[in-house]
């Protein structure tokens, strides 16, 4: 990458996206919630199969909380119990 398309836009330097390293705090709780399961193939009862999300997040660090079935107050008081560093994905 040059010095000029590494600084483009804006005098950023885009140099480091280009790097593989950690950006997070990993001693930071980060909660994210996966509205929909877009693309993911069904299982046999015809609900989404979060295997293979939850395995790819599991590789990388992350974890998968499935929750499909709680009401949102449940879910709510769910992610609020998650107090262990990293990223932790609901659904």
């Amino acid at each position: 990458m040059s010095d000029v398309e590494r600084t483009l836009p804006g005098g950023i330097d885009w140099s480091a996206l280009t790097r593989r390293e950690r950006r997070d705090d990993p001693d930071r709780v980060y909660r994210l919630l996966v509205a929909d399961l877009v693309g993911l193939l069904p299982d046999a009862v015809g609900q989404a199969d979060a295997t293979e999300f939850a395995t790819h997040l599991a590789l990388r660090g992350a974890n998968f909380h499935d929750h499909r079935d709680a009401s949102i107050d449940e879910l709510l008081r769910q992610v609020e119990r998650v107090t262990t560093p990293g990223l932790h994905f609901f659904y």
